[in-house]
């Protein structure tokens, strides 16, 4: 018997200290988990300063509860 699991997103940040926390918390818990990153825009840092890339962290459907419980008590759940 197959199981096809649908991936789905648990969390959206630009903030480097938010993602870093997610991933220690998911890997805690034992939650696989993957982090799809996203450009922005074109960087071109002569005429602005660069972006922080879109970072989405996502889990397997049959994990999203666990992890949006988890992230959630802290205000990181936004996926």
């Amino acid at each position: 018997m197959t199981v096809d699991l649908e991936i789905v997103t648990v969390m959206e940040s630009q903030d480097p200290v938010e993602i870093v926390w997610a991933k220690a918390a998911l890997g805690v818990a034992g939650i696989p988990f993957y982090v799809a990153v996203e450009e922005i825009a074109a960087r071109n840092e002569a005429v602005s300063p660069p972006l922080l890339p879109l970072c989405r962290i996502r889990v397997t459907s049959d994990r999203e509860a666990q992890a949006r419980d988890i992230l959630e008590p802290h205000g990181r759940n936004r996926g």
